[in-house]
């Protein structure tokens, strides 16, 4: 399955960064709108998109490796299937992290152009982060 990924440095503690990222329920950095049901590993989360509503479920969640993973369920504005995420927040010296974002897929779509764009919401994402806890 090809994946992209993304790895954006912050100059804030890794523990600071997990507690924006790590809450799938979060929205305060992310720019859009998101509703959530239930907690943790199985909660389905709503984000409300500028192109239409995207249903995510948390597959994965844990704060002591900061690591989470889910799955795209519905409205996915790529031309992509079987599309899945992960998060992971590391330390990287004294009140520094590092964020490494990956997106798997499937597409039967021109792949070259698949990637830019899921790169370019990976870089997105991460800067948002970035510029949040940075704060």
């Amino acid at each position: 399955m090809p994946s992209v990924s993304h790895t954006e440095p912050i100059d804030a503690p890794a523990d600071a960064v997990w507690r924006l990222v790590g809450d799938f329920a979060e929205d305060s950095w992310t720019g859009v709108a998101i509703t959530c049901e239930g907690a943790g590993t199985g909660a389905v989360r709503t984000v409300a998109m500028p192109s239409g509503d995207v249903v995510e479920r948390c597959d994965h969640h844990d704060d002591g490796d900061r690591r989470l993973a889910y799955t795209v369920l519905e409205g996915n504005p790529f031309p992509v299937s079987s599309c899945s995420g992960e998060v992971h927040v590391a330390e990287a010296g004294a009140a520094r992290s590092e964020v490494r974002w990956t997106i798997a897929y499937e597409t039967d779509a021109d792949r070259p152009a698949v990637e830019r764009d899921l790169s370019g919401l990976l870089r997105a994402s991460a800067g948002a982060l970035r510029a949040a806890a940075e704060r």
